[in-house]
């Protein structure tokens, strides 16, 4: 699809060029229109084409660095649950169900379990410390949570933008094809009577097509002669 549109730019291109190099004489307000309009198209292609490559990039890396973080936040919520699986029940009720690790590995899981952690840790932060951990253990799961969130963010705003600018190329480009199939529609008319221009014309809003593969050789016809020695 956007080998497509890119042909279709090239089109587009190739028309208000032509347009500006052969003005019609006299003008035809319609014609002056059109390419007034194809030009505005290709300018809001390039945006939409600008916004699909940072929408990309932007979904690519956040989703690297989500992938990253989430495992820094499991690092540090392992031993937070290790410690709390070896605590007495009978002194500490209860304590062993609230730091279990989640069990599914969706990034949504993992950020509800480190918001149960820290909440969970609060009123026997102390018991932890005493144990190892960090004075500010809880703290650094806070920090490594926020920053997962964060990575979530930005990869569902690069995946949005990434589909706006798609939508936008996929608008314009159909579009610019409607101008510029309105434009031949009057200039073929134009150059009737001159051959030459009206070539130049034609190839200047034809569009590419993607290569058609060789047709097969139809059962029982004869193959094609050899070239002489």
């Amino acid at each position: 699809m956007e080998d497509l549109i890119t042909r279709q730019f090239a089109a587009f291109d190739r028309v208000v060029d032509f347009g500006a190099s052969h003005p019609l004489n006299p003008a035809l307000p319609a014609v002056t229109t059109l390419l007034a309009n194809l030009a505005t198209v290709q300018t809001a292609l390039v945006d939409s084409g600008d916004n699909q490559a940072f929408g990309r990039s932007q979904f690519r890396g956040g989703s690297a660095y989500r992938q990253s973080v989430a495992a820094e936040v499991r690092e540090q919520m392992r031993p937070i649950n290790k410690i709390a699986r070896a605590l007495k029940p009978a002194q500490y009720p209860g304590v062993r169900e609230q730091f279990r690790m989640p069990r599914s590995n969706s990034y949504q899981s993992l950020i509800a379990g480190a918001d149960a952690f820290i909440s969970a840790a609060t009123p026997i932060k102390q018991v932890f410390v005493d144990r190892g951990l960090p004075a500010d253990f809880d703290t650094q799961l806070a920090a490594k949570k926020a920053a997962l969130v964060a990575a979530t963010t930005q990869k569902n705003a690069g995946h949005a933008t990434q589909m706006s600018g798609t939508a936008g190329l996929l608008a314009k480009s159909r579009e610019g094809m409607e101008i510029l199939h309105e434009l031949d529609s009057i200039l073929s008319y134009q150059y009737r009577n001159d051959p030459a221009l009206l070539a130049a014309w034609k190839g200047a809003c034809h569009v590419e097509r993607d290569a058609e593969t060789e047709a097969e050789t139809p059962p029982g016809a004869a193959p094609a002669p050899s070239p002489a020695a």
